[in-house]
């Protein structure tokens, strides 16, 4: 079985989308068999996908709370990765989806409002992981980040003061990620490329992602 990825933030347009497939483009041109679920009833990553033309990726949309987790876990039989982009609001789905995953990724800008959902995010998936009485490891992935900038500073002092795990690695703030969704390419060449291969290699070497491709069978 695959990991399941769920990236969640009770926040919009923190780049949950944009982290999504960022992570599958990279992972699927590294030969990663990859599946993305769009939770989120506005359904902006299947969008994304009806433009895609790279490495082959599996896409489905499902924002059902019962039925995501089942969609998850049946793509988690037939994939190295399914990642689950969330809706950004408190919904069923989102915490049913959080509590079927491996990893969950907690996107975050450097505002305010951003950061204080984050923590919310945060405290949502340790309480999840008690009532499942397991481990759900989650980290905080900075998004549209500017690595010498004042509010970036300010916000990863938050986080930091909260005790949460961030990555080294996050996506800058680079217009191709914008470009990206009017095009549906472009995340897997030049900086871009680059700054996902480096996010992606932390990732795995924290758990979150496989190692490498593992060979599967359709079940």
């Amino acid at each position: 079985m695959g990991n399941i990825v769920t990236i969640a933030s009770s926040k919009g347009g923190v780049g949950k989308t944009v982290l999504a497939a960022c992570l599958a483009t990279n992972l699927a041109a590294r030969g990663y068999r990859v599946a993305v679920v769009d939770a989120d009833p506005n359904a902006s990553l299947a969008d994304w996908y009806s433009l895609y033309s790279g490495p082959a990726i599996t896409c489905m949309t499902e924002s059902g709370h019962v039925e995501v987790v089942d969609v998850a876990q049946r793509e988690a039989d037939r994939h190295n990765v399914t990642l689950v982009d969330t809706a950004g609001f408190g919904s069923l789905t989102a915490s049913a989806a959080i509590a079927a995953a491996d990893h969950v990724l907690i996107p975050v800008m450097a505002d305010r409002g951003s950061v204080r959902e984050a923590i919310r995010t945060a405290r949502q998936v340790e309480s999840l992981a008690r009532a499942a009485r397991r481990a759900i490891p989650y980290r905080i992935v900075p998004t549209q980040w500017a690595a010498d900038g004042l509010a970036e500073g300010a916000a990863l002092d938050s986080l930091r003061a909260e005790c949460l795990p961030i990555t080294v690695r996050f996506l800058p703030a680079l217009a191709a990620f914008r470009k990206a969704s009017f095009t549906g390419a472009g995340l897997s060449r030049g900086r871009v490329g680059w700054e996902c291969d480096a996010l992606i290699d932390e990732l795995a070497a924290l758990g979150a992602l496989p190692v490498g491709p593992e060979v599967l069978t359709d079940g």
